[in-house]
């Protein structure tokens, strides 16, 4: 079976997490689809793609980080991994699937940030962890380690086409002609609090003034009294204006075309990524302690 490197497939199934999507329709036509199988829930931007790429992220990579751990000590290398919790409790600003979540409820409490971490030292933790520089040796051993963690961890290569199926279907939903029409009306909407930079749609907010302002991706920040005014406005603009609706109806509709167009194939990826969730948690129940 081919299979996709276990990095390049981290990377693409968190792509698009720091997108803010609108969550809390009916105007993208899917008639030629039988979409029975598919429910819409916009409240947690659910999507039909979402079945199909339904990986453990946390688990895949503490179950890769346990194969890669005692490879690394044979070679006389310390491997500190960070500690898993299969049970975390959800997460309001983001969906099972990794998607950003963003409404005027959400915005009220968190303005553009993320919920707060349950667990910060964890998360600090695990940030020194990925950030800290290896010597050349450390280098070449962790780079043999990956190779024995892909041979015993592989990943089936029918991931990427329901990642990419869902990516073109975003790309389709952002451009269309009804969704770039309501992207001025939200635009019109957001115009009397006077931001500098405001975007041409608001997929791209906080703009860069106010990314830089508000210091969304700072660690240990959390949002100000002006950030959630404007937070809270710009998630109204996105409902008055009808663009929360309009973009989830047009890429949901998008994403049924593609299964049908590419369900025998995404079964297959289906049934790849259960066997691929059920190795990994075998994996941690041996070796995780």
């Amino acid at each position: 079976m081919p299979t996709i490197s276990l990095n390049r497939a981290l990377c693409v199934a968190l792509a698009g997490a720091a997108v803010l999507l609108s969550s809390c329709g009916d105007n993208a036509d899917s008639s030629n689809v039988d979409s029975g199988d598919f429910q819409k829930n916009r409240a947690v931007y659910a999507l039909p793609l979402d079945q199909f790429r339904a990986i453990d992220i946390a688990a895949l990579t503490y179950a890769a980080n346990l194969i890669v751990r005692p490879c690394m000590q044979k070679g006389g290398y310390d491997w500190p991994i960070p500690p898993y919790h299969p049970n975390s409790s959800a997460d309001e600003t983001t969906n099972s699937a990794g998607r950003r979540l963003f409404d005027p409820s959400i915005a009220q409490r968190y303005g553009y940030h993320l919920q707060p971490s349950a667990r910060p030292e964890e998360d600090e933790l695990a940030a020194t962890l990925n950030s800290r520089r290896l010597s050349p040796a450390e280098e070449k051993a962790r780079d043999a380690c990956f190779k024995e963690r892909d041979a015993r961890l592989p990943l089936p290569s029918g991931l990427d086409l329901a990642d990419s199926l869902a990516g073109a279907a975003y790309d389709a939903a952002r451009l269309d002609e009804g969704t770039l029409d309501r992207a001025r009306e939200w635009r019109d909407c957001m115009a009397p609090y006077g931001i500098s930079d405001l975007p041409d749609s608001p997929i791209k907010m906080p703009s860069p003034s106010l990314d830089k302002r508000f210091q969304v991706g700072g660690s240990g920040t959390s949002a100000s009294s002006e950030e959630i005014e404007i937070a809270t406005a710009d998630a109204r603009c996105r409902e008055s204006s009808g663009f929360s609706r309009q973009i989830y109806d047009v890429e949901f509709a998008q994403q049924l075309e593609s299964i049908a167009q590419s369900r025998e194939a995404l079964e297959r990826a289906k049934a790849d990524t259960a066997r691929l969730n059920k190795r990994t948690r075998s994996i941690i129940a041996k070796y995780g302690g």
